[in-house]
């Protein structure tokens, strides 16, 4: 009886277990699928898809902008000088020769006096020479007087020969010397076409040849980037200057110019915007170097292996992960441009093994 009456238990038990709704079980992830190399025992690998390599820089550098001859200037008092007359303000466009500011300089209107005044004696006195030179020839003056006044004639060109340097130092040129002289006052003037973006000048100040610039002058010369990198920059590229301030410039494709800096063996690139722009001399930036042909790939960094013939990557195939030379352009960030030795023997699509030297190692009888 006892025993007939756990039966029915039992039974009951097992018939309402039955009746309850089981939650379904959560689903394996799937694990990394065995691959075999050289025939030996599979090992775990884990693979990433190949892609293009889109936008992503292949370099980034320093860099700056290097000013040509005529793309920036500092106008200075050449020798002291007070200013008399301010003609331009920040903002207005001016052209090579235009004046800028007139200044009194005692120096340089010495010798514009000295100039002037020294031509006519320097024409008396070539007269006086060829009258004496005839005297002696006819026995009439002695050789001496002659001599004398041959070396007073040196004498006064030689006077005239510095006055006329100190004139051209301040931009005057000898047929102007007896209009600063009459004025008073020496014009400054541009010695660029450009637009002034600065005055440092008040009326009645002296001003020291040593001192600020009076005024600035920004031309539209060409200018170049100057670039630092720690290697060769790659062929079939393209690069892009991305100021600190500023839309990006493009540039040409090939360097100007590059030499190797000796202090620490950087090489330095100087190359041309593609078309003329007007930029600060010194507005530092990024030079980013881009893909400009086909073929150029990015894998993850991790799976670059390197042997004794150069860098490659590990291709899953049909049957064995298959082994792919490849140049390496640049890494960044975890992320590898590189660019198959054998054109096409890797495309985007394609899975490489993202640690081929694990996969290498792989030991033989390795069930794992």
């Amino acid at each position: 009886m006892i025993v007939r009456r756990l039966m029915v238990v039992v039974v009951l038990a097992t018939t309402i277990a039955c009746g309850e709704r089981s939650e379904p079980e959560p689903a394996l992830e799937p694990e990394p699928e065995p691959i075999a190399e050289n025939g030996g025992t599979p090992s775990v690998a884990r693979w990433a898809e190949v892609r293009a390599a889109g936008d992503r820089a292949l370099l980034e550098a320093p860099a700056r902008v290097v000013a040509g001859p005529g793309a920036m200037a500092r106008v200075a008092a050449p020798f002291s000088a007070r200013v008399l007359e301010v003609r331009v303000a920040p903002g207005d466009s001016v052209r090579e020769g235009d004046v800028l500011l007139e200044a009194s300089m005692p120096e340089v209107l010495d010798a514009a006096a000295i100039w002037v005044a020294g031509g006519r004696r320097l024409a008396l006195r070539e007269a006086r020479q060829g009258e004496l030179e005839a005297l002696r020839e006819e026995g009439l003056v002695e050789q001496g007087r002659v001599f004398e006044q041959a070396a007073s004639l040196a004498d006064l060109s030689a006077e005239r020969a510095r006055a006329l340097a100190i004139l051209r130092a301040a931009g005057v040129s000898a047929g102007r010397a007896a209009g600063v002289l009459s004025r008073g006052s020496v014009p400054i003037v541009s010695p660029i076409d450009g637009v002034v973006s600065r005055v440092d000048a008040r009326i009645g100040e002296v001003r020291d040849p040593a001192g600020e610039p009076l005024v600035e002058v920004i031309g539209s010369a060409p200018v170049r980037i100057e670039a630092r990198l720690s290697r060769v920059m790659p062929e079939g590229t393209t690069s892009t200057f991305v100021p600190a301030i500023g839309a990006p410039v493009p540039l040409r494709d090939e360097p100007d110019a590059s030499a190797i800096d000796p202090a620490d063996g950087t090489r330095l690139y100087w190359i041309s915007p593609r078309e003329t722009t007007t930029l600060a001399d010194g507005l530092r930036g990024t030079l980013e170097v881009h893909v400009a042909r086909e073929g150029v790939l990015q894998v993850p960094a991790g799976a670059i292996g390197h042997d004794d013939e150069g860098a490659f990557v590990m291709v899953r195939g049909a049957a064995e992960p298959v082994r792919v030379r490849v140049r390496v352009l640049a890494t960044d960030a975890g992320i590898a441009i590189v660019e198959p030795i054998e054109p096409g023997a890797l495309a985007t699509g394609a899975q490489v093994a993202d640690d081929p030297a694990a996969l290498l190692r792989a030991p033989a009888g390795d069930d794992h």
